[in-house]
């Protein structure tokens, strides 16, 4: 396999933001002069996305439908580490940065729009004419988190006259699409900055796993709902 070095560095594999750098800011190795595309054997870009995939966004979107903040946590983690070897940036931490964004109010919020935003940069210093939408998503992770918490504030203080239960299902609804929205829109995302990478080869295809979980998922969350709507129907 060879990379294109006018576009990334031949020695440690980062992005040339500009074609005006003549020297890589991660490594200082100078890269090759622009309209020369010399073969360089790849040997530092496969370890890094070893384990990278381009996941059918419509597997990705049905997981997060069906398997709401679960899943969602689990995408974030893996593509954050994903982010992390691609970067070589040891202060990336994918499980307590995964973590913060349902754990701790308000800077979840900077930690999610920080994990979108690294998508959109490299993305950007690719030259993909693609992007996640970092403000648009946290933005849609902010009113997920309001619905969410919101019905469960309101089932606490008004179970009594049944007005928060009524809007169990429709809070489900509400919360299992935004999570399938958020992270199929950010593996889409991710699939596209895959596809722009020279030399390297990210497989495209789901995993039998994801099927299997699909329908797990799939067949809990309509007994959620199905719960929920046989509640609201009980005599109060």
């Amino acid at each position: 396999m060879s990379v294109d070095t006018t576009r990334f560095c031949g020695t440690c594999g980062a992005a040339r933001e500009s074609m005006a750098l003549r020297f890589c800011p991660r490594c200082g190795a100078s890269f090759a002069p622009t309209g020369a595309t010399p073969a360089v054997p790849l040997i530092y870009a496969s370890p890094p996305l070893a384990e990278a995939r381009r996941r059918p966004r419509a597997v990705v979107g049905l997981l997060g439908l069906f398997g709401n903040g679960a899943y969602s946590f689990f995408w974030l983690w893996m593509s954050w580490r994903e982010l992390k070897r691609i970067r070589g940036d040891a202060s990336m931490y994918p499980f307590w940065h995964a973590l913060a964004m349902f754990a701790v109010p308000l800077y979840g919020l900077f930690r999610f729009h920080a994990h979108f935003r690294t998508i959109d940069q490299l993305l950007q210093a690719a030259r993909v004419p693609v992007r996640a939408g970092a403000g648009l998503l946290t933005l849609v992770f902010f009113l997920l988190l309001a619905v969410l918490y919101g019905s469960v504030a309101l089932a606490a203080t008004a179970g009594a006259t049944g007005s928060a239960a009524s809007l169990a299902p429709l809070s489900l609804l509400a919360v299992a699409t935004g999570y399938a929205y958020i992270v199929g829109t950010g593996q889409q995302a991710l699939n596209a900055y895959y596809g722009s990478l020279t030399g390297v080869a990210v497989p495209a295809r789901g995993h039998a796993l994801e099927y299997l979980f699909i329908v797990l998922f799939g067949l809990a969350f309509f007994g959620q709902l199905f719960l929920a709507a046989g509640g609201n129907a009980l005599p109060r």
